[in-house]
């Protein structure tokens, strides 16, 4: 089949073609020859002649051309360079794209392990993000099993990101994504993470008798002052976590090679 006949015989695109991706495309080549709209198929004789015309405009989202009825040069931040590249920086997208990431905003559906290390490492407000959204998924297994009259409270307190309560710890919204990169969410995942360890640690009764005690005190071996205070695996500034068997353990107490609790089921 000729590369003419690929190019006018696409099957246009509907809303419900359109799906979160993290490809990022690049700007396909154009020859003088007939291509399709990818929106309403709409035949152009000349498709090199057309997109210098802006009759012909390129979405960025996916991939494809549109003709200027399908596509208003509006601009978007996509979850492909913002997943590969922490970049958020608006692009060209068709109507569909723009209607379809509008509506996705603010649902969480962003999944962000596909980010490179390399890129979480030069972005410190990304890595301080990864490490409140884990605390924050560490603390509601104490929150779900709280005092039922407390449940509601203790929502209330994620407003309206009740994602940070529902979803894995790997899914974001794309609006807290944004509002990471200026700084600003950063600021309500610290006082949800204060408030919550305000509660389990020293206001509720019942969520601090679910804490535990270091490991090393089975051996008599712990050498922290406070040892008879119970330890939560989300306290990341004074405890160490197992990753074999999960034993806490305060942070000096702590050897990766001598667990007693790996030992003594070994």
């Amino acid at each position: 089949q000729s590369q003419q006949s690929q190019q006018i015989s696409e099957t246009s695109l509907t809303a419900n073609d359109i799906k979160i991706h993290y490809t990022i495309h690049g700007t396909a080549l154009l020859s003088e020859k007939p291509y399709q709209c990818a929106g309403c198929s709409k035949l152009f004789q000349n498709a090199r002649k057309d997109h210098q015309r802006d009759s012909l405009r390129y979405c960025n989202y996916t991939g494809k051309y549109f003709c200027s009825s399908c596509h208003f040069n509006d601009f978007r931040i996509l979850p492909s360079t913002v997943i590969q590249k922490w970049d958020f920086s608006p692009l060209k997208v068709c109507v569909l794209v723009r209607d379809y990431l509008d509506q996705m905003y603010t649902k969480p559906c962003i999944d962000i392990r596909s980010i490179p290390k390399k890129v979480i490492e030069s972005h410190k407000n990304l890595t301080q993000l990864l490490i409140y959204r884990k605390q924050i998924v560490l603390q509601r297994e104490f929150l779900f099993t709280c005092k039922e009259e407390n449940l509601n409270h203790l929502m209330s307190i994620v407003g309206t990101d009740l994602f940070l309560l529902t979803a894995e710890s790997h899914i974001f919204t794309m609006e807290s994504l944004v509002s990471t990169q200026k700084g600003t969410f950063l600021n309500v995942l610290k006082q949800i993470v204060k408030k919550y360890t305000q509660h389990i640690t020293i206001d509720c009764q019942v969520c601090l008798g679910k804490g535990s005690f270091c490991e090393a005190m089975r051996g008599d071996k712990c050498i922290a002052k406070n040892s008879t205070i119970p330890l939560f695996p989300f306290q990341f500034d004074l405890t160490e976590t197992c990753l074999k068997c999960s034993a806490l353990y305060h942070k000096k107490c702590f050897n990766p090679l001598l667990c007693s609790q790996c030992s003594r089921r070994a």
